[in-house]
């Protein structure tokens, strides 16, 4: 079976040449292994697209770094140590990892990797892909991507490829519904909730 991950992207913008991955969420087909949402320090806000970050809620979720060569790991608790005592309590943060760390990570995981989503060749892999080399490593996934809306449309008799809204619309009918829009990791969950109901589910929706 192929190695099928789900990718989702927040970016500061739509120009790959200008704009900058601030959000990555993934999700592995294979529920063995490991999910990943991490958020990065944009480095050009002022070249970013206020709309994009409004949709993506920027101001309102991200938690802020302030030094681009660091990440927040968003699956994990951030903690604080007491200097006195050496005693931990919780941060109020995710915690904080190196961002080539967190790039190795991502590289590792997809490597030799479908990525499934919507978009997910040309948009998201591109972003990906300047992020990994941003921090030093090198994108090796498939060349073949697995878009959702071509998916869709495939398997639902459309003509072509269905948007996300049209996706969402008819799986809601369903019970399955995204936990929470533009935020990378949810919309990586709802990608493969999708993914695997129209591959298994009722095919005429």
């Amino acid at each position: 079976m192929p190695k099928i991950v789900s990718v989702d992207l927040e970016t500061t913008g739509l120009l790959l040449d200008t704009h900058e991955v601030w959000e990555v969420g993934i999700v592995p087909l294979d529920s063995g292994r490991e999910h990943m949402h991490y958020q990065f320090q944009p480095t050009e806000l002022t070249e970013a697209d206020s709309q994009a970050l409004q949709i993506g809620g920027f101001y309102e979720r991200f938690d802020w770094i302030g030094d681009p060569r660091f990440a927040r790991d968003m699956l994990v608790e951030g903690v604080v140590v007491d200097e006195d005592d050496q005693s931990e309590r919780p941060s109020g943060h995710k915690a904080v990892t190196g961002a080539a760390e967190a790039c190795w990570k991502i590289a590792k995981e997809l490597e030799g990797a479908t990525l499934l989503g919507l978009n997910v060749g040309s948009f998201d892999a591109p972003f990906l892909s300047k992020l990994l080399r941003k921090f030093g490593h090198s994108p090796t996934w498939s060349h073949r991507a697995l878009d959702l809306g071509s998916f869709a449309a495939g398997a639902w008799g459309a003509k072509q490829p269905l948007s996300g809204r049209a996706i969402s619309d008819r799986l809601e009918k369903h019970g399955i519904e995204n936990r929470g829009v533009h935020n990378a990791y949810n919309d990586a969950l709802w990608n493969l909730d999708a993914y695997n109901f129209i591959r298994e589910g009722d095919l005429n929706g």
